[in-house]
């Protein structure tokens, strides 16, 4: 569309098309498509997103916990969260904090008890994670767990407890 408009307004005229006006027409659809990719990319298209079954401990008991990471194209995290506790469920949000460092991350976590810090190590492979997180002041020191959904063995480990309320 775009190198039909340049060709258009720029090749209008009496005159037969010239090599340079051919040339101003190809390249601004090259131009077009790179721009297409790259906006495609950034939008939403090259993002990683696994769902990690796990538990964490709140009030002093350990609760099934299904934790969403979605690392985008610079490998920046953001999330969300599912527990089960008191017979209800709570839900959640996550967002990195700082500039991604290697498999360890500092998150905020976001729900209906406020605001905090979550502080992961995840594997190489970002199939698992094991973690810590408390409030927004103080030690980050109750564990946040989580291994892939879909590893067989995630849903033995979390069996007792998945999706129990407590």
């Amino acid at each position: 569309m775009i190198a039909f408009f340049i060709r258009r307004s720029r090749g209008r005229s009496r005159h037969a098309s010239t090599p340079e006006r051919n040339h101003l027409a190809m390249s601004g659809t090259f131009g077009l498509f790179i721009y297409s990719m790259l906006a495609g990319s950034v939008a939403g298209g090259s993002s990683t997103e696994i769902r990690y079954c796990g538990q964490l401990y709140s009030s002093g008991i350990a609760s099934y916990v299904e934790t969403t990471l979605q690392f985008d194209m610079l490998g920046r995290i953001t999330g969300h969260y599912t527990f089960y506790e008191k017979n209800a469920e709570v839900a959640g949000s996550l967002t990195e904090q700082g500039k991604p460092n290697g498999t360890r991350r500092s998150l905020l976590w976001s729900d209906r008890y406020g605001q905090g810090k979550l502080v992961i190590n995840l594997s190489k492979n970002n199939t698992v994670f094991q973690g810590k997180w408390g409030g927004l002041k103080g030690d980050v020191i109750l564990p946040w767990t989580g291994m892939s959904c879909d590893i067989p063995s995630a849903d033995i480990s979390t069996k007792g407890l998945k999706k129990t309320l407590s």
